[in-house]
């Protein structure tokens, strides 16, 4: 009997691993695909059955007497030298107290066998008369002409057709049911086999995931240590650029990514964050701070770009409109739910005025006063505006303001 190759069994990943190497190093050697010298499955079969000599070798799974000739010793030295330095997975299964002695001699040993199946294959024995007859059938429409004046016929043979290729469509799936019909059975048996494994499988792999995002949690607070480190020219923008998904890569907590690789990467991108920020300040002038807060949300210096832009054109179009003065207009007592409502403070805040303001706050939320008289002359004052306004709008104010050079601090009320 031909031999047939079973997956699982107990092997040292490590072994695996050494064992792909040396495949990766054969094939470079000849200029060939890796997978042309032996394929994984040889490799992991290779790891489980841990042949020491040329005709054991010739036991595992895809290694024919040709490969083992032209292969074998060198994976024999490797799988030799191997044992020597750390022994092998069963050994260090037998080496555990409590080692389960359903799996000491490896699952491989697990041999299924079933009862008798008939490998004939199923034919159609009447298929060279149903094959003569449809020929002859189709034989009409083979040779029928269509033109627009018999399209009506052309559509009832479209449906003819279809309808027969239907009706064998059908009878296909009929014999096909009636032939897996003796493996359903086999196959719920597998599946309470399988099931077996699942329960005991789901709390190993719970116990697992949990270590491995505990180590993960780790590594990403390693990985914030170092980037404080080397992030203080970033000043108070640094936790929020670390948190973005733009800048932080989620890979550099795998297992296979070398320390000295993500060290190097997260130096080279504060250091064009850095450069970033710093063509930022010395091209946005005013609109700085908008423009950087931009800058932090994409991580793109072009969407930036196309946001400095938009605000400039937007300051070069207030600039540009004529200067009317508008007389005051009288303010009836609107009603402003709280929640809405926002205080916003202009000029420049002192201390001896912060009180002030506080209870001008609490007293405009009881009454809306009468439209102030604004003065004659140019010098910077305080107002204290009550405004209900929607999201969109509180920005456009915000960024009103900004592009007009007028300092403000707004509040919720």
């Amino acid at each position: 009997m031909a031999y047939q190759y079973t997956p699982a069994g107990s092997f040292d990943e490590e072994l695996l691993l050494r064992l792909k190497e040396v495949r990766t190093s054969i094939a470079v050697r000849k200029s060939i695909p890796a997978y042309y010298i032996f394929p994984d499955k040889t490799l992991i079969d290779m790891a489980v059955k841990v042949p020491t000599t040329l005709e054991e070798m010739e036991a595992v799974y895809g290694v024919g007497k040709t490969k083992n000739r032209q292969y074998g010793e060198a994976f024999l030295d490797e799988i030799i030298r191997y044992v020597e330095e750390n022994g092998t997975a069963r050994e260090k299964q037998a080496d555990r107290p409590d080692a389960p002695r359903k799996l000491s001699s490896g699952v491989n040993d697990m041999l299924i066998s079933i009862s008798p199946v008939s490998y004939d294959p199923i034919i159609i024995e009447n298929f060279e008369e149903i094959r003569e007859r449809l020929d002859y059938y189709l034989d009409f429409y083979r040779n029928a002409a269509y033109t627009e004046e018999n399209l009506q016929q052309a559509q009832a043979d479209k449906t003819n057709l279809n309808r027969l290729k239907k009706v064998l469509g059908v009878r296909k799936k009929e014999i096909k049911d009636i032939c897996l019909e003796p493996f359903r059975s086999v196959e719920v048996q597998f599946k309470e086999l399988i099931s077996m494994i699942d329960a005991p499988l789901a709390r190993i792999a719970e116990f697992t995931e949990e270590m491995e995002q505990v180590r993960k949690d780790e590594k990403c607070a390693e990985i914030k240590v170092f980037f404080d480190e080397n992030a203080k020219e970033l000043g108070s923008l640094a936790n929020e650029i670390f948190s973005k998904a733009w800048f932080y890569n989620k890979k550099w907590e795998n297992r296979s990514y070398k320390e000295q690789q993500w060290k190097r990467e997260i130096r080279d991108r504060i250091g064009k964050v850095t450069e970033d920020i710093l063509t930022i300040k010395n091209a946005a002038g005013p609109h700085t701070a908008a423009v950087i807060a931009k800058y932090v949300e994409t991580g793109s210096t072009i969407e930036a770009a196309r946001y400095l832009h938009a605000v400039s054109s937007i300051a070069e179009e207030e600039k540009s409109k004529p200067q009317t003065p508008i007389a005051p207009a009288p303010v009836s007592k609107p009603t402003i739910p709280p929640e809405t409502t926002v205080i916003i403070q202009t000029g420049n805040e002192t201390s001896s005025n912060k009180e002030e303001n506080s209870k001008a706050s609490n007293a405009v939320q009881e009454k809306i006063t009468e439209p102030t008289v604004l003065p004659d002359d140019n010098q910077p004052k305080d107002y204290l505006f009550r405004i209900k306004l929607n999201k969109k709008q509180y920005q456009l104010l915000t960024i009103f303001m900004e592009l007009n050079d007028i300092p403000f601090d707004s509040s919720l009320v």
